[in-house]
C-alpha cells in the first residue's frame, strides 16, 4: 500500500533473494497504484525440490517508480517444502559391468554388493532387492543387495561360463528399477590337456632338414587365453640324439639330418603336453616317425644342338634330338628320364617324352617376319620321388627360322597426299611413294598406270588427257615422283596418279596398287587491279573523283567511300595503304576510307591523296590509285546571345510588379551569328514559360507584358528565348536558346483565412492552468509584412474567462481551473495581417471540458475450487468471473479477457467471453497436464482504460482414458538351453499415465499363441515370465513372444501379431544360448576309398569333415579328428610289407586322410581302421574307414559331362548307385578333367571319374574287366544311371607298354646271358608272328563285316558303352541321335583296334558272327559313314606303326575305293576303269545304292581326294557305302 495519490502512489512489485532478482517465483500484479493484493506463483518448479533444499526464503519488494525518492518496502517469505515419492531407485554407476566369481567358489561366497540409491526421504527412500534368473546358483540379500553363491556345486565354467541375471530395486513407495547383471565364472586349473589323437605318425626323408613333420594338438578345457589353458609341449623321450625339436609351439621339426641306415628306419618319440596353471596339469602321447630313402641326383643334358628350319616347315618334321643322363641307380625310376618343353616352344614344337626328339607340332605356323628365332628350354626329369629336374638353363635349343619369298608388297597407306608448286622445274623430285615387302629377298619396282590418271581442272578446254598423263614420272627403283612437264595451276589444280609396285624376285606375281593425290600450289605472278566502286567516278586504270561534305563525321564508323582491288592469284589477300594526307585514313583489309580529321571548306576546298594496294604473295606485288576530293559547304555556325552586362552570364533575372499593365517592357534580348546572308540573320521567339503572360518582338527581341499578372498564383516566370538563323530553309536552320527569370513584386491584396469555419477541442477537467488546448493558425497568400498575422479573441463569448490565445502563433491555453466546469465553451478567434492597409478574418472555436476516469475494476472473490473433467467437450462452461468499477458511464463498464502471464502457456484450452464466462476451447488431457492457471484481465471503458488482473487455477479431473504402454516395445533376453522349468527368466513392466491404474500382462502372440504359451508362462499381475519346459536350441534357437499390457484384468485379450505402432504391445525375443549337448555324428558308419600305388606321400585319399554333423554351434561345434591306431587292420601280408607302419594319417582339423608312406608297385591289399571325431566338450563318434591299394588295371574310367566341381556333389550317390546295381563295393578314387583330343569338336567340359570295385565277400579288388562284366550283366538297370549322371563313355584300364631299357650284366655272365636273350627273342618273335596273323584275320573279318554286312548288323550296338571291343566308332548308345549329342567319342590314339579281347559275351566274338549275304537287305536305303582312316592319323608316332594294322587297313581301303569308283563309272556310262579318282562328268556327286544295284544321284557332293581314295566332307575323310 502507498497512501500517496496519483503518480506518487504508483509502484513496481518484484521478488528478490539476497539482494538479487529471484526467478523461481513471480508476482501478480507486478505494478500497483496506492494498494495491491499480491499473489506469489511458482515460475520454475525445478527450484522447489525437497532433495535439494527443505525450505526457501525470499523477499517481495515494492518500489515507487515516478518519484525522485524511489521509496520501497520489503516483505520476507519462508517457504517450507514437503517431500513426495518422485524418485525411483537408481543403481550406482560403478555397479555396471561384468561380475566375476571362481568356478570352485563355496556356498555363501560374496560375488558383489550391488547398491541403489533413492533421493526421496523416509519410507520413500528405503530400498529392497530381488533377483530374477539363475536363482538356483545365486541369491541376493533383500536388504543390502549383496549377491551370494547359493549352490557352488552347480558352478562349472566348462559347462556354463556366463550367467545373465536381473536385479530389481524397489523403494517404499513402489517405484522400481532393474539392472542387468552378467556373472562370469573365473577359471581354475582343473582340466588336463587332452591330445586329439592317441598316436601321431610322420614320414621323414633321408637327410631332410628344416622340415615340420607333424603338428600335435592337445586341448585344455580351462578358460581360453589364460595360463590354465595355455598348452606347451616338449619331447620327453626317444630323442636322445637330438634329431628333433618342438617349434612354433606345437610342431615337431627336424633339427639335424637323419641317416636312414643309422636310424633303423623309425623313431618312437614321447611328447608331453602341460599347461601353465598352478599346479600344472600334463599328459603324454606317442609319435612314430618313419624314415624313407631319397632320390638325390638331377638329370644333366649332354646333347642340346641348335638348328635352322625354313619358315614353311610343316607338321611332323623332326627338328633335332636332345639327350640327358642321370647318375641315380641305372634301371630304377630315379634314373628313368622324361623330357618336356619348359618354355619357348610357343605351341609350335613338340618333344617326345621318352626319346627327346623335337618335332613340329600340328597346326604350327612360322613367319620369318614375325619371329626369326625360337629359344626352346628343355627340361629333363626323372621318375623318382621326389622328382628331380635338370638344372635351370641346362638345355636351350636355338631354332633359327629362314626366310622364303611368300608375301606380296604393300602400300601403307594405299592413298597418300602430295604437293608441288606450279613453278617447280621439270625433274623436280617432290614425293617418295614407297612400298614395303616383309620378305628378305624382295626386289620392288615402281611404275605409273597412266591410263588411270585423273585431274581437277580450272580451264578444261585448255588441256587434254595426254597432257595430264605426262605431267609426272616415277623412279622405277626408289618410287621417287618427279615433275615431267611444265605445270600451270590456273589450268589444273590437282592430279591423281595410280602407282603399281611389283616384287620381281617373287616366283609368282606379287604386286600392289596405290593412289597419290598431287595438289598444285600457286605462285604469285599477278598485280592487284583496282575496280569501279559506288559513290565515286572511276577513271581506269586507277583514278577516282569524289565529293564529300564538310560536315562528314570523323572516325572509322562512317565510311566515305570503299576502294576495291582484285588479284587473279589463288588465295591472295590484298591490303591497302594511304599516303599524301593526314585528313583521310583507309582500312587495310576492307578498303573503307574514313575521315581522320574534320573538313572545313572555308580553309581548303579541294584535296588529293594516293592509295597503295599490295597482295600477300612472295614476293609481294603492288598497284597505286589517285583520289581527288571536292569539299561541299554547310551551315555550321549558331546564333550567340550577348551578355547583358560585363561579367554577368545568363540566365538573366528581372523584376516586374504584379499589377504591371499590358505592353509594359520587361527586357531587351540581343544575339548575333557569324555566318553571312540568311545564315547570319537572327530572329527571336519564346519557346516556353510565357504562359501567354509575355511576348517578344521577332526582329528586335524586346520582351513585353502580354496578360494579367498575379503573384499569389505564380510568383515568377522562367522564359526560354530562341534565336535562329536561315529561318526560311526548312531543316537547315541553326538556333540557340537562353532563359530569363521574371520575378513578380507583391502588393497586399489578400485577406488572412482559416482552414475551417469552426474548430472543436476537448480538455479534461484535471488539466492545469497553462496547459495547451489546441493551436489554430490562419494563412495569408501575400508575402513580407503583408503575410505576418496576429491572433486575438473577440470579446462577448462564454469561454474568454477560461481560455487565452498566443497572439503570435494562435495556440489556445487554459487560463483558469476547469475542475467542476464540465461542458462546452464558445470562442471567436480573429486573425489580422500587417499590410497597409491591414486585412483580417474570423473563425469559431468550441472547447468541450470532459470528465476523468480514475477508478480500476475490482474482482469479486470466487467460491471453492474450479475444475473440469478431462473429457469435457469444447464449449463446456467452466466458471463465471465478476468484477465491479466505481466509475460511472462508460468508465464503469467492465469487460474480461485472458492475457498471457509470465509462466503461462502461449496457447490455452480455455477462452472467456466479454461478460466473464469461462469455457473450454480445446482438448484436455490430465496425464499431459493436471491443472491450468489463466490470467484474467478486467478492463473498464474509460480513457485511458484502467484494468486489473486475477490468476484463476482450473484443475483437470482424471478420466481413465490412457492404456498402459511399454517404455520400449522391443526387448531381447538370453536363456541358456536346458534351463530348468519354472525358472524366472524376465520381469516385464509397463506404465500407465492414469492415476491408480491397474496393469495386467498377457501373452497374445505371435499367431497362434498356443505354441509359445506351452513353453512360457506369464504372471498377469507381476509380469514375471517363467519357463514351462526346457528349451532346446537345436530345435529352435529363438522364441518370439508378443506381450500385451492392459487395464482389463478379468478378460484375456485376443491373440494378435506384433505391431510396432501399438505401444501396449511388446515383442520379446528369447534367444536360446547353446550348450554342448549334441555329439558329432558321422553321416554313415563306414567309408571306402581307393588309392593308386603310384600316389605320392601326402596324397589326399578321403575328406571326412563334410560327412560329419554336429548340431551345436560356435565353440561347441569345433571338431577334431584322430586315427585309432589300435584299430588298424591290415590285409594278409600287407602289414609285413609296410614294416608295421600305418600307411595313413589324418589331419586333426580338416579330417582329410592322407598317405604317409610310399607304396611299392607290387604292394596290394587293404587297410581298415577307426576314425574318431571329438568336439570341444569331449563328445565323440567314430566310423570305419577301408582303403584299398588299387593298381591302374583295376580301375575303370567313366567320362561324364560337366566339370569336377559340379560332379563332387553327386560323388557318393554315383558310387552308391553302382554298388547297389553290381553288388560290389564301388568307390570313386579320383576325378580328373577330361582332356580333349586335338582336332575334336569342343563339346564342353567333361570329367574322368576313376572307380574301382571290391568283392563284398572276399574283400578283393576286382579287375577293370570284371567290373565291366558286372556292368554288362546289369545293363537293364543302368539306363537311368547313364541318363541321370550324363555318362558319355565307360572304358576299362588301358595298359601302356613301358620302354624296356637294356640290362647291364656283369661281364663274367655275358655269354650266358646273351645266349638266353637270343633264345628268348626267337620264341617271342615266333609267338608274335602267329598272334599277329590271327589278329589280322580277325580284323579282316571285322572290316568285311563293316563293309558288306547286312543293315541290321551294321546298326547293332552293345547296350553298355565301350564294352563291345569290336563295335565301330560311333556305335556307343550314348552317342545316338536320341541321346546327348551327335559327335564321335574321344578315343586315345590308336586304341580302338589295339584292345585285347577277354569278354565271354558271344556277341563280342567275330569268330561266332556269321557274315551275311552282301545282297540281303539292300532294298532299303541306308547311309553310314565309317572313318577308316583313324589308323593313318598323323598323331601316331612311327614307333607304334609296327604294332598296328595300318598297312592292312590301307589295302582294304584301296580295294573298297577302287570297287566303288568303278561302279560309279558304270553308272555314268563309262566302261573304262576308275582312273585317278575322277568321276566321269567331273562333278562330285552323292549317291545311294538300291536293291536292284541301281544308284540314286543325290546331287553335288564334296571333293574327292584321289590320294587317299576318300571323299572329303567338311575336311573329314569319309567313305560313302
Amino acid at each position: 500500500m502507498d497512501e500517496d495519490q496519483g503518480a506518487n502512489g504508483t509502484f513496481n512489485i518484484t521478488i528478490m533473494k539476497d539482494g538479487q532478482p529471484f526467478d523461481a517465483f513471480n508476482v501478480i500484479p507486478n505494478r500497483g497504484l496506492n494498494e495491491a493484493v499480491v499473489t506469489v506463483r511458482v515460475e520454475n518448479s525445478s527450484a522447489i525440490d525437497f532433495e535439494k533444499t527443505h525450505n526457501i526464503t525470499f523477499q517481495i519488494v515494492a518500489q515507487e517508480i515516478n518519484t525522485v525518492e524511489g521509496r520501497s518496502g520489503i516483505a520476507t517469505i519462508t517457504l517450507i517444502i514437503n517431500d513426495t515419492n518422485d524418485n525411483s531407485p537408481q543403481f550406482v554407476p560403478s555397479n555396471s559391468g561384468t561380475l566375476f566369481v571362481k568356478e570352485n567358489a563355496e556356498d555363501g561366497t560374496s560375488v558383489a554388493n550391488i547398491t541403489a540409491t533413492d533421493a526421496d526421504s523416509g519410507s520413500f527412500g528405503t530400498i529392497s532387492y530381488k533377483l530374477r534368473g539363475g536363482t538356483n546358483e545365486f541369491e541376493v540379500i533383500n536388504s543390502t543387495g549383496e549377491i551370494l553363491v547359493k549352490n557352488g556345486s552347480l558352478l562349472d565354467r566348462e559347462q556354463r561360463k556366463v550367467y545373465y541375471l536381473t536385479l530389481e530395486a524397489i523403494d517404499g513407495g513402489g517405484l522400481r528399477n532393474t539392472i542387468q547383471l552378467e556373472i562370469e565364472l573365473n577359471d581354475t586349473n582343473d582340466e588336463k590337456p587332452v591330445f586329439q589323437n592317441k598316436l601321431y605318425t610322420a614320414v621323414l626323408g633321408e637327410n631332410e632338414v628344416d622340415k615340420t613333420l607333424v603338428t600335435v594338438l592337445a586341448i585344455d578345457s580351462d578358460e581360453e587365453n589364460t595360463p590354465n589353458s595355455e598348452v606347451k609341449y616338449n619331447i620327453s623321450g626317444g630323442n636322445e640324439e637330438g634329431h628333433f625339436e618342438i617349434v612354433h609351439l606345437d610342431q615337431i621339426a627336424v633339427k639335424k639330418p637323419v641317416d636312414f641306415e643309422e636310424s633303423g628306419g623309425s623313431f618312437n618319440l614321447t611328447v608331453t603336453a602341460f599347461d601353465k596353471g598352478e599346479p600344472s596339469q600334463s599328459s603324454t602321447v606317442q609319435v612314430i616317425i618313419t624314415i624313407t630313402d631319397k632320390n638325390d641326383n638331377n638329370p644333366v643334358f649332354d646333347r642340346c644342338p641348335s638348328v635352322s628350319i625354313s619358315e614353311n616347315t610343316t607338321y611332323e618334321y623332326n627338328v633335332t634330338n636332345v639327350r640327358a643322363t642321370d647318375n641315380d641307380e641305372p634301371g630304377s625310376t630315379n634314373s628313368d628320364i622324361l623330357y618336356r618343353i619348359d618354355s619357348g616352344g610357343e605351341n609350335n614344337f613338340h618333344i617326345d617324352a621318352n626319346s627327346g626328339m623335337i618335332s613340329v607340332l600340328k597346326g604350327a605356323t612360322f613367319d620369318w617376319n614375325v619371329k626369326k628365332e625360337y629359344n626352346i628350354t628343355i627340361l629333363a626329369l626323372d621318375k623318382g620321388t621326389p622328382t628331380q629336374y635338370s638344372p635351370a638353363g641346362n638345355c636351350s635349343v636355338i631354332v633359327t627360322i629362314t626366310d622364303t619369298n611368300n608375301k606380296p608388297p604393300e602400300f601403307n597407306p594405299k592413298v597418300r597426299m602430295g604437293e608441288v608448286n606450279e613453278s617447280a622445274p621439270v625433274g623436280k623430285e617432290f614425293f617418295v611413294f614407297n612400298a614395303t615387302d616383309p620378305d628378305e629377298s624382295a626386289k620392288l619396282e615402281y611404275s605409273l598406270i597412266r591410263d588411270e590418271t585423273t585431274a581437277t581442272y580450272v580451264k578444261r578446254n585448255l588441256v587434254n588427257d595426254t597432257y595430264i598423263q605426262g605431267l609426272f614420272a616415277i623412279n622405277r627403283t626408289t618410287g621417287q615422283v618427279t615433275v615431267a612437264e611444265k605445270l600451270d595451276r590456273e589450268n589444273v589444280t590437282k592430279v591423281i596418279l595410280t602407282i603399281l609396285v611389283e616384287d620381281v624376285n617373287a616366283l609368282e606375281t606379287q604386286n600392289a596398287i596405290g593412289k597419290l593425290e598431287v595438289t598444285l600450289l600457286d605462285s604469285n605472278d599477278n598485280d592487284p587491279e583496282f575496280k569501279e566502286v559506288d559513290g565515286a567516278q572511276f577513271i581506269p586504270p586507277s583514278t577516282y573523283l569524289v565529293n564529300i561534305s564538310e560536315g562528314a563525321l570523323v572516325g572509322t564508323t562512317t565510311r566515305l567511300m570503299k576502294l576495291k582491288a582484285e588479284d587473279r592469284d589463288e588465295e591472295e589477300t590484298i591490303k591497302f595503304n594511304i599516303s599524301n594526307t593526314d585528313i583521310f585514313q583507309i582500312d587495310s583489309l576492307s578498303g573503307d576510307i574514313t575521315l581522320n580529321k574534320p573538313l572545313d571548306r572555308e580553309m581548303d576546298e579541294n584535296l588529293t591523296f594516293t592509295v597503295l594496294a599490295r597482295d600477300s604473295g612472295n614476293p609481294r606485288r603492288t598497284s597505286t590509285a589517285t583520289v581527288y576530293v571536292t569539299v561541299l559547304d554547310i551551315n555550321d555556325h549558331f546564333p550567340k546571345f550577348q551578355d547583358p552586362a560585363p561579367g554577368i552570364s545568363p540566365p538573366v533575372s528581372v523584376n516586374v510588379s504584379e499589377d504591371a499593365k499590358m505592353g509594359h517592357p520587361v527586357y531587351d534580348v540581343n544575339a548575333t551569328d557569324e555566318d553571312a546572308g540568311s545564315y547570319g540573320y537572327v530572329m527571336y521567339g519564346l519557346t516556353g514559360g510565357a504562359e501567354d503572360k509575355f511576348a517578344i518582338d521577332p526582329n528586335t527581341g524586346i520582351i513585353t507584358v502580354n496578360g494579367t499578372l498575379d503573384r499569389e498564383k505564380k510568383p515568377s516566370y522562367t522564359l526560354t528565348i530562341q534565336a535562329y538563323d536561315n529561318h526560311d530553309a526548312e531543316g537547315n536552320s541553326k538556333s540557340s536558346r537562353e532563359q530569363i527569370e521574371v520575378k513578380l513584386l507583391d502588393i497586399n491584396d489578400n485577406d488572412p483565412y482559416f482552414d475551417k469555419m469552426m474548430y472543436n477541442a476537448e480538455v479534461f477537467e484535471d488539466e492545469a492552468i497553462g496547459d495547451s488546448v489546441k493551436q489554430i493558425t490562419a494563412k495569408d497568400d501575400d508575402v513580407g509584412n503583408n503575410q505576418v498575422i496576429t491572433y486575438s479573441f473577440n470579446p462577448g463569448t462564454n469561454g474568454t474567462d477560461y481560455f487565452t490565445v498566443d497572439s503570435e502563433n494562435g495556440e489556445i491555453f487554459v487560463n483558469s481551473s476547469l475542475k467542476g466546469h464540465l461542458g462546452k465553451y464558445y470562442l471567436e478567434l480573429n486573425a489580422t495581417d500587417r499590410g497597409n492597409p491591414p486585412r483580417s478574418n474570423t473563425t469559431n472555436v468550441y472547447v468541450d471540458v470532459k470528465d476523468v476516469n480514475d477508478h480500476k475494476p475490482v474482482f469479486v472473490a470466487l467460491e471453492g475450487q474450479i475444475s473440469v473433467a478431462e473429457n469435457a467437450t469444447i464449449g463446456t462452461k467452466v466458471t463465471v468471473i465478476n468484477a465491479t468499477d466505481e466509475d460511472v458511464g462508460s468508465n464503469g463498464d467492465v469487460t474480461f479477457s485472458i492475457t498471457p502471464g509470465s509462466n503461462q502457456e502461449s496457447s490455452l484450452p480455455f477462452n472467456i467471453s466479454r461478460d466473464g464466462i469461462v469455457r473450454t476451447n480445446g482438448t484436455l488431457d490430465r496425464e499431459t497436464k493436471a491443472s491450468y492457471t489463466i490470467r484474467v484481465e478486467a478492463t473498464d471503458g474509460g480513457e485511458p482504460k484502467l484494468n486489473s488482473f486475477k490468476d484463476v487455477t482450473i484443475y483437470v479431473r482424471d478420466v481413465n482414458d490412457k492404456p498402459p504402454v511399454f517404455a520400449r516395445n522391443t526387448e531381447s533376453i538370453m536363456v541358456l538351453e536346458e534351463e530348468r522349468s519354472n525358472n524366472s527368466i524376465a520381469t516385464l513392466t509397463a506404465t500407465d499415465e492414469d492415476e491408480n491404474a491397474i496393469i495386467c500382462y498377457f501373452i497374445v502372440g505371435p499367431l497362434p499363441s498356443e505354441e509359445v504359451k506351452r513353453v512360457f508362462n506369464l504372471d498377469k499381475t507381476t509380469g514375471e515370465l517363467v519357463l514351462r519346459k526346457k528349451l532346446d536350441r537345436e530345435s529352435k534357437d529363438k522364441h518370439t513372444l508378443v506381450i500385451s499390457a492392459t487395464n482389463i484384468c478379468d478378460q484375456t485379450p485376443p491373440d494378435t501379431n506384433f505391431n510396432e505402432a501399438s505401444k501396449h504391445l511388446m515383442k520379446l525375443e528369447v534367444n536360446v544360448v547353446d550348450i554342448n549337448d549334441n555329439s558329432p555324428r558321422f553321416k554313415k558308419k563306414s567309408f571306402t576309398a581307393g588309392v593308386t600305388k603310384d600316389s605320392e606321400e601326402g596324397f589326399e585319399v578321403l575328406s571326412l569333415k563334410e560327412h560329419v554333423t554336429d548340431l551345436d554351434i560356435g565353440n561347441n561345434s569345433i571338431l577334431t579328428f584322430y586315427l585309432d591306431e589300435a584299430s588298424v587292420n591290415f590285409s594278409a601280408g600287407l602289414k609285413e610289407e609296410l614294416n608295421n607302419t600305418v600307411p595313413f594319417a589324418i589331419d586333426p582339423n580338416t579330417g582329410v586322410v592322407k598317405t604317409s608312406v610310399y607304396f611299392q608297385a607290387e604292394t596290394q591289399g587293404y587297410v581298415d581302421f577307426h576314425v574318431y571325431v571329438n568336439d570341444t566338450g569331449g563328445k565323440s563318434d567314430y566310423a570305419t574307414v577301408s582303403i584299398y591299394l588299387v593298381s591302374a588295371i583295376e580301375q575303370v574310367k567313366i567320362v561324364v559331362i560337366g566339370n569336377k566341381e559340379s560332379f563332387k556333389k553327386n560323388r557318393d550317390s554315383f558310387a552308391e548307385f553302382l554298388s547297389n546295381v553290381t553288388g560290389a563295393i564301388v568307390t570313386v578314387d579320383k576325378l580328373l578333367t577330361h582332356e580333349k583330343i586335338q582336332g575334336a569338336v569342343d563339346s564342353g567340359p567333361r570329367t574322368d571319374v576313376y572307380i574301382h570295385a571290391v568283392d563284398r565277400n572276399t574283400k578283393k579288388v576286382l579287375t577293370s574287366k570284371a567290373l565291366i562284366r558286372l556292368l554288362d550283366q546289369n545293363v537293364d538297370k543302368l539306363e537311368k544311371f547313364y541318363t541321370d549322371y550324363l555318362v558319355v563313355e565307360v572304358k576299362e584300364y588301358e595298359a601302356v607298354q613301358p620302354t624296356n631299357s637294356p640290362l647291364l650284366e656283369p661281364l663274367k655272365l655275358g655269354l650266358m646271358i646273351t645266349g638266353l636273350i637270343l633264345l628268348l627273342l626267337l620264341l617271342i618273335i615266333i609267338a608274335m608272328f602267329f598272334t599277329a596273323r590271327r589278329k589280322y584275320q580277325r580284323k579282316l573279318k571285322a572290316a568285311t563285316a563293316l563293309s558288306y554286312g547286312a543293315p541290321d548288323e551294321l546298326n547293332r550296338v552293345d547296350p553298355v558303352p565301350g564294352t563291345n571291343l569290336h563295335t565301330f566308332e560311333g556305335s556307343n548308345p550314348i552317342w545316338l541321335e536320341q541321346n546327348f549329342e551327335n559327335e564321335w567319342p574321344e578315343e586315345d590314339e590308336a586304341d580302338v583296334d589295339s584292345r585285347s579281347v577277354e569278354s565271354n559275351d558271344s556277341n563280342n566274338s567275330l569268330d561266332d558272327n556269321a557274315i551275311k549275304d552282301t545282297e540281303e537287305g539292300f532294298g532299303d536305303e541306308r547311309y553310314m559313314t565309317s572313318d577308316l582312316m583313324d589308323d593313318f592319323d598323323h598323331k601316331i608316332p612311327p614307333s607304334q606303326v609296327a604294332n598296328s594294322d595300318i598297312y592292312l587297313m590301307a589295302a582294304l581301303k584301296e580295294h573298297e575305293d577302287t570297287k566303288h569308283m568303278n561302279n560309279l563309272n558304270k553308272e555314268y556310262g563309262r566302261d573304262d576303269p576308275y582312273i585317278n579318282g575322277v568321276i566321269p562328268d567331273g562333278v562330285n556327286h552323292r549317291i545311294s545304292m538300291n536293291s536292284d544295284n541301281s544308284y540314286n544321284d543325290l546331287g553335288e557332293f564334296t571333293t574327292f581326294d584321289p590320294v587317299t581314295g576318300t571323299l572329303l566332307l567338311n575336311g573329314m575323310q569319309t567313305t560313302e557305302i
